[in-house]
C-alpha cells in the first residue's frame, strides 16, 4: 500500500508539474508574441509561473541580488544582455564595467528608450537604479 500511495503521489506530481509548465510556456509565448516596445502587464501569480524565486524578488519585489555572487557580475563573455522577464535586449557587453559593487555594471543601454532609471536609495546608499521599460 505504502508503495502504491508514493508511486501516486509521484504520479500526481509530474502531471501537476507537467501543467504548470504547459501554463508557463504559454504565458512565454504571449509575452514573446508582444511587440517590444508594448509593455507586458502580467499579475504576480503568471510572473512566479516563469521566473525563478530569486528573478521575482529582483524583479517583481526590487530586491537585490548578493554582491559578488551573482551570475553576471564577473562574466567577460561578449554578447547582449537581455531582460530575464521578457527577453527585451537591455544592454552590449562592450558597455559592461568593473564597478566594484559586485553587481553587473553598464555605462550605457541599446537605446534610451529600452530602460528607465530610478534612484534607489535602500540599504544606505544613493545608486541609480536600471530596469527594463517593458
Amino acid at each position: 500500500m505504502q508503495r502504491l500511495l508514493l508511486f501516486l503521489l509521484c504520479v500526481l506530481t509530474a502531471r501537476f508539474s507537467m501543467a504548470e509548465d504547459a501554463e508557463a510556456t504559454r504565458i512565454r509565448r504571449q509575452i514573446s508574441s508582444l511587440p517590444m516596445n508594448e509593455k507586458v502587464t502580467l499579475n504576480d501569480d503568471k510572473w512566479r509561473k516563469i521566473l525563478t524565486p530569486a528573478q521575482f524578488t529582483v524583479l517583481r519585489r526590487a530586491g537585490t541580488e548578493p554582491p559578488y555572487k551573482n551570475e553576471y557580475w564577473n562574466n567577460h563573455e561578449k554578447g547582449i544582455y537581455l531582460c530575464a522577464a521578457c527577453g527585451n535586449k537591455l544592454f552590449a557587453s562592450d558597455t559592461k564595467f568593473e564597478s566594484g559593487t559586485g553587481w553587473p555594471s553598464f555605462y550605457a543601454p541599446l537605446a534610451t528608450d529600452k530602460v528607465i532609471l530610478t534612484t534607489d536609495t535602500s540599504h544606505g546608499m544613493t545608486r541609480d537604479a536600471v530596469q527594463c521599460a517593458r
